[in-house]
């Protein structure tokens, strides 16, 4: 669960902006991940998610939501790896003696952080203007959004820093000296490192970002719909009472991944 004093200052953001609104959901589209004409095969699948508010409907590709989360968490995994390499510098320097291969890598993960952050600028440019497309920029415009209590669990089932007392991803967004890639914890979040013992190889790490991927396209639409509504959509609450906010986003059931994080 979110820390009181996290939660409290998103229930102020979101109250001060007018964020709670009814019926702003992402549903899959009938027949979701079938082809648009059955028993032929390379035709293209129907993959589109579509946003109801009153009588209105507006649809959307998944690309453009899967596109995001990518790039998201291409951020997050690099911001968290450069942590990681700042600190194996520092313990050597205060030894006495140099980490060249640190150093090397990190000149090239300052190169990945400004392509990836390039990247995620083209992944937003093709969200459509409408309402998804403010809710989601009003979303990051708060430091703690990724505090919501869903995204807390899911990091806590994959074994990450919210499972356990160190409040890693509490202080994070105060910590981080990056504009982007704030989030909870990836396979090279230091912490988990040094809970499990020992580090991911890159292929493992490459593994994890494919794994991720292809939960997003999977043909079934049940991730990457929890993961755009938590990511895209302002918490849900009844307007005028507080009470019922706090319940409504406290709530709700969420696909937890598996625990790739834990220590094996």
């Amino acid at each position: 669960m979110a820390h009181p004093r996290c939660m409290g200052k998103m229930l102020r953001y979101f109250e001060s902006h007018r964020l709670f609104e009814k019926n702003l959901r992402l549903s899959p589209n009938i027949n979701y991940g079938q082809p648009y004409r059955k028993n032929e095969k390379d035709i293209p699948r129907i993959c589109v998610l579509y946003y109801r508010r009153g009588a209105n409907e507006l649809y959307y590709e998944i690309e453009v939501f899967v596109d995001i989360l990518l790039a998201e968490y291409c951020l997050r995994e690099i911001v968290q790896r450069e942590k990681l390499l700042k600190s194996k510098i520092l313990l050597a320097e205060r030894n006495g003696y140099k980490e060249a291969g640190c150093h090397e890598e990190l000149i090239q993960l300052l190169r990945q952080y400004s392509k990836a952050e390039y990247d995620l600028y083209v992944a937003e440019s093709r969200l459509p203007i409408g309402p998804v497309h403010k809710s989601y920029h009003t979303l990051r415009q708060n430091p703690v959004r990724f505090l919501r209590p869903e995204l807390v669990e899911d990091c806590k089932a994959r074994g990450g820093c919210c499972g356990r007392t160190c409040g890693c991803c509490r202080t994070r967004h105060e910590q981080s000296t990056r504009p982007k890639g704030l989030g909870h914890c990836t396979p090279s979040c230091e912490c988990c490192i040094n809970e499990r013992g020992f580090e991911y190889s890159p292929e493992e790490i490459t593994s994890f970002a494919e794994d991720f991927k292809n939960q997003l396209q999977d043909d079934n639409p049940a991730y990457i719909v929890q993961m755009a509504d938590i990511s895209f959509l302002l918490p849900l609450a009844t307007k005028g009472d507080k009470s019922s906010r706090q319940n409504q986003q406290q709530g709700g059931n969420f696909n937890r991944r598996k625990g790739i994080f834990r220590k094996r």
